[in-house]
């Protein structure tokens, strides 16, 4: 018998150390029979707890027999102590099919008796029984139960039958009839999460009772069936709402779709979201069917535009009742719209006609026939404003055509009158300038200026002789510099450009005469002259100008220069001799290194209207005789901005620009700069700014500080951070708190963007949403760990429904990594 003991002593110690010296093995197996294995994980150490594993084929193995466990823990103590002489302290880990069913523990100090704890479903069993009996509770227990009910062996173990003890008492106290089921379902008391959890809370619970009573199970399954439908709606609209923000266009909101169609990847949810997106465009489109019979210009725009959001059949694959209630709407509101375009501009055609009957309200009929026009331009219909501008025109030219003749017979018909006059010379310039558009208006022109010069030279002689003048006193002659006119040949001069001879009559001294001219503007000038050599000498001079009856001399050149202002020829676009325009002496920017001469300055609240009108006139007339001219385009430009038309300004700016005018590349970066809507736009100004600067263009240096004051380095291409760089960038990312050994703990472990746009050279303001890793736990075991894992759940759980998308602004440093900075 001894010889025996020695010989299986031998080959126990054999065995060991066979298995310490096997360094490969993940784990090391210290003993073995037909029904448990021992075995020890690699990587324990001596000084602390040991933790071996007993591996059954059943699960009642250990039940009700503490003689097993203790022979489990000798036999591994055994083998430990001949490596671990200071073994101390051994936990048993029972376990079948990997799956954890029993655990005790032995220590030294205890004589190495063996502690059994409570097994994982008695512990379970424990916690639910101090719970309220409730339909979560109730399916929480059965899913746990699912762990273990196929393990060989488990049923009719003690650990098995309590559990079974509790789930019955849990669900009696519950399942007292469907129509409760029911209110649970549409009513549940706490968060599921998604669609997927929730169906399998509601199947648990079922089979729950199934399990208990096969009959009553029915009952309770055609609930769930019912109510399918319902929770999709609750769960799934939940996860397809955010995408279908009414700010996206269509294409945008499939985008989103194909993502949350991949993160899911379940062909159920791809054909709900499907059956969603098809109702989406089905009931948008269908509604704004309906409201085409009335619908106004700016609602077929938005039409158009919903149209031009509808996204391409290549990205509709997975969505194939979506795309073919797109392609069968589309066609039908394209028709609609196009119809209800025509509709608009056909009565807009008929309230043109309506606006005028003759020449007479002919600025009616184009004021309405323009602005319909562009309403259709900025609606994006151009064939309808194209049709209203070539309706306008052929209405105009009838109009005119037809009206001329009485016009004609209307001027014959006006007295020879000084008011009559002025009234003709400001059609005149009014019908010089709509002939530009209209040549039909040239013809009233001409019978205009026809008129007027039948009835000049009678008027001059009214004004003179109401002025007081004498007949002889008509031929007197008058120098203005190297030129000799006459008196009534300087009247008539004057009354071309709406001025009037006041007053003509002799001074109390002989020779000398008092001629007072009121301006078109209402200016008064009041000149004495005197006769050239002898008092009755027919040549006269200027002497002085009396200003609030006081006579200040006044030279020759002075009076020249007020007779120019006064007969001041029209504008010219013509170059003198040193290649200046009078667009440049206008309108010529002063801080222009290519400017001639020092034009007027804008900044001046003394200037004039009618300089300004002068300079726009004088830079048109510039363009139109140097097409090419970078210089005179520019001007123009300036001008145009100056006046607030900053469309027809742009128009310059871009033929300057083409041309590298320094002066042009700085307004054409302020263009950009305030419609730049990527991630370059910044950049690119900046560039332009400091180009208009290095060419000369001083202000393009003042805007490059401006924008740039610190001087930092700025990037050509700056991609948005990518949702790792955003998590990186964070300067919160999470906190934890403890209480009586429980530990809660937030922690921001991704992040979600949904759109990033550039605010500055480096900086970008994104929208995003941080992803939380929200936890619960405790040093206590059992149980316990159990109850604790259960509310970490639904921490996290409550974490994912309260986190919200904001803002943030991250700056790119010089090394490619990102920070975040404060607004």
């Amino acid at each position: 018998m001894r010889s025996k003991c020695i010989t299986l002593f031998s080959v126990i110690i054999l065995n060991s150390l066979l298995i310490l010296d096997n360094s490969f093995a993940a784990e090391r197996e210290l003993s073995s029979n037909q029904d448990a294995r021992l075995v020890l994980e690699n990587g324990y150490q001596c000084g602390k707890p040991i933790t071996v594993t007993a591996h059954t084929d059943t699960a009642d193995y250990f039940d009700h027999n503490i003689e097993r466990v203790e022979k489990l823990l000798r036999q591994a103590r055994m083998i430990l102590s001949f490596e671990c002489k200071q073994v101390s302290h051994i936990n048993l880990i029972g376990k079948t099919q990997n799956i954890e069913i029993y655990k005790a523990e032995a220590l030294k100090g205890s004589r190495w008796q063996a502690i059994s704890y409570p097994a994982p479903l008695e512990g379970l069993a424990m916690l639910f029984a101090n719970l309220e009996p409730d339909w979560f509770y109730a399916g929480v227990m059965y899913s746990e139960l699912q762990r273990y009910i196929h393990l060989p062996g488990i049923k009719g173990t003690y650990q098995y039958d309590i559990y079974e003890k509790e789930l019955l008492r849990m669900l009696n106290a519950v399942a007292i009839s469907p129509e409760q089921f029911r209110q649970y379902i549409l009513f549940p008391d706490k968060p599921l999460g998604s669609y997927e959890n929730a169906d399998k809370h509601y199947q648990d619970i079922v089979s729950l009772i199934h399990y208990f009573d096969e009959n009553a199970a029915k009952g309770y399954r055609e609930i769930i069936n019912e109510e399918a439908p319902y929770l999709k709606d609750y769960y799934w609209m939940a996860q397809i709402e955010p995408i279908t923000d009414k700010d996206k266009t269509f294409t945008q909101v499939i985008v989103s779709a194909i993502q949350l169609d991949q993160h899911f990847n379940k062909s159920e949810f791809t054909e709900y979201l499907d059956l969603q997106l098809s109702n989406l465009v089905i009931g948008e489109v269908n509604y704004l069917l309906s409201t085409m019979e009335q619908a106004t210009l700016a609602d077929l725009e938005s039409s158009a535009y919903y149209l031009l959001g509808l996204p391409n059949d290549s990205s509709l694959v997975s969505f194939p009742k979506t795309k073919s209630a797109i392609h069968q709407l589309s066609l039908e509101l394209v028709g609609e719209v196009d119809k209800r375009a025509t509709e608009i501009q056909q009565q807009a055609q008929i309230d043109i006609v309506n606006e005028a009957f003759d020449y007479q309200e002919l600025e009616a009929a184009l004021v309405l026939g323009y602005q319909v026009a562009e309403n259709f331009e900025r609606a994006g219909f151009v064939k309808q404003q194209q049709a209203i501008l070539a309706f306008t025109t052929a209405r105009a030219k009838t109009l005119l055509l037809d009206g001329l003749p009485s016009f004609k017979a209307w001027l014959v018909a006006l007295p020879t009158e000084h008011e009559v006059t002025e009234m003709l010379i400001a059609k005149a310039r009014l019908f010089a300038q709509l002939s530009e558009d209209f040549i039909e208006y040239k013809a009233y022109q001409v019978a205009v200026e026809e008129k007027l010069e039948q009835q000049k030279l009678p008027l001059c002689k009214n004004m003179l002789n109401d002025a007081g003048a004498w007949s002889l006193d008509f031929k007197k002659t008058i120098l203005v510099g190297s030129k000799q006119l006459n008196l009534l040949e300087l009247s008539c001069d004057l009354y071309v450009h709406g001025h009037i001879v006041k007053d003509f009559s002799w001074e109390w001294s002989p020779g000398k005469y008092s001629l007072v001219i009121q301006s078109a503007e209402g200016d008064t000038f009041h000149l004495i002259f005197k006769a050239k050599e002898s008092f009755y000498d027919q040549t006269i001079v200027i002497e002085q100008l009396v200003v609030e009856d006081k006579a200040m001399s006044y030279t020759e050149k002075e009076w020249q220069a007020l007779f120019t202002s006064l007969t001041l020829a029209p504008p010219s676009g013509e170059p003198d001799e040193k290649g200046i325009r009078e667009c440049d002496k206008l309108a010529g920017d002063r801080d222009d290194p290519k400017a001639l001469v020092r034009g007027i300055d804008f900044d001046d609240e003394n200037i004039e209207v009618k300089t300004l009108d002068r300079a726009f006139d004088a830079c048109i007339a510039a363009v139109e005789n140097a097409p090419d001219d970078a210089r005179q385009q520019y001007q123009l430009a300036r001008i145009l901005m100056f006046n607030g038309e900053l469309d027809a300004a742009q128009d310059y700016i871009k033929l300057a620009y083409a041309q590298k005018y320094p002066a042009a590349i700085y307004f054409q970066a302020q263009h950009l700069l305030s419609i730049a809507d990527d991630n370059n736009g910044f950049v690119d100004a900046l560039e332009m700014f400091a180009k208009a600067g290095k060419m000369g263009y001083q202000p393009g240096n003042d805007m490059v500080k401006t924008l740039n004051p610190d001087g930092i380095e700025f990037f050509r291409d700056i991609a948005p951070p990518s949702e790792q760089q955003v998590l990186n960038a964070l300067s919160n990312k999470g906190k934890s708190a403890d209480f009586m050994g429980v530990s809660a703990s937030t922690k921001v472990v991704g992040a979600k963007i949904k759109e990033c746009f550039q605010t500055s050279a480096t900086d970008m303001s994104c929208e995003y949403k941080p992803v939380m890793q929200c936890a619960m736990s405790s040093g206590y075991g059992g149980a316990f760990q159990l109850f604790t894992n259960l509310m970490s759940s639904a921490m996290q759980a409550s974490c994912n429904s309260e986190v919200y998308y904001t803002f943030g602004n991250f700056r790119r440093l010089k090394n490619g990594s990102w920070q975040q900075v404060k607004d």
